[in-house]
Order: C-alpha cells, then sequence, then structure tokens
C-alpha cells in the first residue's frame, strides 16, 4: 500500500533505521473511554538532511509503505480529516466514539505523554521496534 506519491518519487523528510512505535492509554478528550494510542519514536535518524537524537515524529502527513505495514497493529491510527481538497494527517482516533486525538495533546507539554520518552516513568510506555528503515513526513519533537 502506497501512502502517498512521495513514495514514488523517494523523497521524505524523516529518515531512521533506529525507531519504534511508542503506546500508552489515555482518556479521550470527547467520551472519556481509555484509549491506547501511539507516536512514533527514533533513537536516531535524519530529518531534512540533519542528523537527529530521540526524537518523536507528529503531525505525520505521510509514510512509506513498509511503515503503514507494520502500523496495521493499530488501526486506530489513521488519516483525520482535513482542509477540503487537503488529505489530513494520521492521528491517534478513539475507537468508542471516532474523536480524533489531537497531537498536540499527546507531545507539546511536559505533561503530555509523548513529551519525553527518554524520561518517562518506568512502566508508563510500551515500546514495539519496528523493522528496518523507515520514512515519513511529519514535525519532529525532541526533549532539550
Amino acid at each position: 500500500m502506497v501512502t502517498d506519491d512521495r513514495e514514488l518519487k523517494g523523497r521524505f523528510e524523516v529518515v531512521s533505521a533506529d525507531a519504534y512505535v511508542v503506546s500508552t492509554e489515555v482518556e479521550c478528550w470527547k467520551c472519556a473511554h481509555h484509549i491506547e494510542v501511539i507516536c512514533i519514536y527514533c533513537e536516531s535518524g535524519i530529518d531534512v538532511d540533519e542528523p537527529m537524537t530521540r526524537f518523536t515524529v507528529s503531525t505525520i502527513w505521510s509514510m512509506d509503505a513498509a511503515l503503514a505495514y507494520q502500523l496495521q497493529p493499530w488501526p486506530h491510527f489513521k488519516r483525520g480529516a482535513g482542509p477540503a481538497l487537503h488529505r489530513g494527517s494520521f492521528a491517534n482516533h478513539c475507537p468508542q466514539c471516532g474523536a480524533q486525538q489531537e497531537d498536540t495533546h499527546l507531545h507539546d507539554e511536559p505533561h503530555n505523554p509523548f513529551f519525553s520518552i527518554p524520561h518517562a516513568p518506568p512502566g508508563m510506555l510500551r515500546l514495539t521496534p519496528l523493522v528496518g528503515q523507515i520514512q515519513l513526513d511529519g514535525c519532529c519533537h525532541f526533549s532539550i
């Protein structure tokens, strides 16, 4: 499955051969159901030719077929609605009510679960290694 025409062009902004799916549970903002949410975490990688370490990728707007295949166990991480004529970014969705869980509430503040993965309390997050090199486009976040 090709998720974007970028795969045909062969150029993605973010590339990593040391990446993980990180999962945890949060409360849905709309229905308060406890749900699993995920993000992509890279121990090392490249963002637009700049080497980086220990970062997450949010607001993912495209990914290669290999990454899309490895994300199949998380069917509620899917493309969300976008503005007219544009496809939305991939995001977590509540399996109970369908509400999209905004990445800003998962990555941007110190109390958010994916803000600083290397410093998260033991047992709070589950890391699942991704196989091979992943390629995607999105916004990189790293803690200082």
